[in-house]
């Protein structure tokens, strides 16, 4: 190769495989040319070596016996590849030497010159490469992928793997496990992708995967997988403490013969899109052409979306009781979000809620459905909920707003619930906590809404100023037939119980499922088996006068209904 070609080709191979960020001792060749020879001292405890060369050499010098390959990277060009090898951290400096010669003479019988201008490698290394990772950047991403295309077309696989509970790990565990944990994902997917991979890490806890793919898509989804078993395998900091992550991956196959998408950013969009149909029972999704009038039904709604606050055409608010399962009187109800557009027809919250978190509308969005509910809720000593995002937690502002708009309204604050979900909360429980306090200490309620999808404790549970817990419908769906099932709910019902907390199910559709979870100890429940959600006027026509569901059979007790206190 040319002399310029080397130095391009071995930049992009060794600032590959070595972090750009690790410390780099170079040491002079034993031969009549420069070679590129690093040794590096990385964070991860282990002193890899990274010497460029064209092929791998029969090796039987006495040193090699401690040194375990880690990985060979084949160049573009098919000649320039990197070798990458491992040796203990603990080898005493006497020991250590001879091993620095012998690297020294392999890169010299090889005989390849590679040189490097320093500053002009630290700035390129810098544009292109996640610092932390070695990973690329997303815009390179998009270059390389597209250069590629341009001179080698052909199918390629695209992967967009969204990392569940990492940012658990960092809220827990602090930046610095947060940064080995990503480090050891990005080199367990090189590992299963293979060498020819491209991978970008994204600005959050997605990870961009790209691998040539032939036209069987079920190669591409087996090997999608592999990597989602291997990124799942447990993770050690370097205390010894276990980290397990989650992993749900959305797979776009690209191929230019047969495909009219034109660039890699759209590419990316369909990943993107695909991401939000996975779930915990489907982590692997292949993007489908179905999809797109998903697409073009959510970019419509998030102009919608824009133009609500200013006129907000069809939102509304159901309420949904929440029923003493004992009595079967109504002690609350919860209120929830409910948009008919004239022309895209009814929303759901669970779609446009998440949007409006995103670009910062939910704050705006938020108060007018609050202001809805305490306007429209016909039913008298009955609580009201309304549920409460972790982005609305974090204004400073939002408990004084709240309370002022309970007061305007003639609203009694003690009939007042505010939902939060496990999740919102536990990630910012400092300031979350201080706007639930002065909420509970002004009289309103805290219920934590989907408990048992997230990462609470009983410790945890017992820093916030909480009243009750809702078990998420997860675990109630079946609880009559799944003894797993009935073993979380006793356990959550169990632990509430030891902390004062009222228990509610969430999603019952049977009286199975009632008389379980009555058994099992839970105090209240919702869902659709007693009233699925209805307007103001439904609510008040049903209930008003009588505050009961009246359909079903429940216990007669003499205590008359409970509501949401501290027993």
């Amino acid at each position: 190769l040319p002399a310029a070609e080397q130095l391009r080709a071995g930049r992009q191979v060794l600032s590959r495989v070595v972090p750009p960020t690790a410390q780099v001792n170079v040491f002079e060749c034993l031969g009549a040319q420069d070679l590129f020879v690093q040794l590096v001292e990385d964070r991860s405890g282990r002193v890899p070596i990274a010497i460029s060369l064209d092929e791998m050499p029969e090796v039987t010098h006495r040193s090699a016996d401690i040194l375990r390959v880690v990985r060979h990277v084949t160049g573009r060009d098919g000649c320039l590849g990197a070798l990458v090898v491992e040796l203990p951290m603990d080898l005493p400096p006497d020991e250590l030497k001879p091993i620095e010669d012998y690297v020294g003479a392999v890169a010299a019988v090889l005989s390849i010159g590679v040189r490097r201008n320093a500053a002009e490698d630290e700035l390129e290394t810098q544009r292109q490469f996640d610092p932390v990772t070695g990973a690329l950047r997303p815009d390179a991403f998009v270059e390389r992928l597209t250069m590629r295309d341009a001179t080698h077309p052909g199918p390629v696989g695209i992967m967009l793997i969204e990392l569940d509970r990492l940012e658990h790990a960092f809220q827990r565990y602090g930046g610095q496990a947060l940064d080995r944990i990503i480090r050891e994902v990005v080199t367990r997917i090189w590992m299963v992708a293979g060498p020819q991979a491209e991978l970008a890490r994204l600005l959050d806890f997605h990870l961009l995967v790209a691998v040539p793919a032939a036209d069987d898509v079920d190669s591409l989804m087996t090997l999608s997988g592999a990597i989602r078993d291997r990124v799942e395998e447990v993770y050690s900091l370097a205390d010894g403490t276990p980290v397990q992550l989650k992993a749900r991956i959305a797979v776009v196959h690209r191929n230019p013969t047969i495909d009219q998408v034109e660039t890699f950013d759209q590419v990316l969009r369909r990943a993107q899109l695909t991401l939000g149909q996975t779930d915990a029972d489907h982590p692997i999704v292949l993007f489908s052409k179905d999809l797109n009038q998903i697409q073009e039904r959510s970019e419509k709604i998030q102009v919608a979306l824009e133009e609500l606050s200013d006129c907000p055409t069809g939102l509304s608010v159901y309420f949904q009781p929440l029923v003493d399962v004992v009595t079967g009187r109504i002690s609350s109800c919860e209120a929830l979000a409910v948009w008919e557009h004239p022309e895209l027809g009814r929303i759901s919250p669970e779609v446009f809620i998440p949007m409006a978190e995103a670009n910062g509308q939910i704050y705006d969005l938020g108060r007018l459905l609050i202001e809805q509910a305490l306007i429209n809720f016909p039913l008298v000593d009955t609580q009201l909920a309304v549920n409460v995002s972790a982005l609305e937690l974090g204004r400073p502002d939002f408990a004084d707003w709240l309370i002022e708009t309970v007061d305007r309204h003639n609203f009694a604050r003690q009939n007042v619930v505010i939902e939060v979900t496990e999740t919102s909360v536990f990630g910012d429980t400092p300031a979350a906590a201080l706007q639930l306090r002065r909420l509970r200490a002004e009289g309103c309620h805290v219920a934590i809404d989907d408990f048992g999808t997230g990462f609470a404790s009983m410790a945890y549970l017992r820093n916030l100023p909480t009243n009750s817990v809702k078990i998420d419908k997860l675990f109630v769906r079946d609880v009559d037939r799944s003894e797993e099932s009935r073993i979380i709910v006793s356990a959550i019902v169990r632990m509430a119980r030891d902390l004062n907390l009222a228990v509610v199910a969430e999603g019952v559709e049977s009286m199975e499922e009632l008389a379980t979870i009555r058994a099992l100890g839970a105090t209240y429940a919702q869902g659709y088996l007693f009233a699925r959600p209805m307007p103001a006027l439904d609510l008040r026509r049903r209930f008003a006068d009588h505050p009961y569901i009246t359909h079903l059979d429940f216990p007669s007790v003499s205590s008359g209904h409970r509501k949401f206190v501290n027993p």
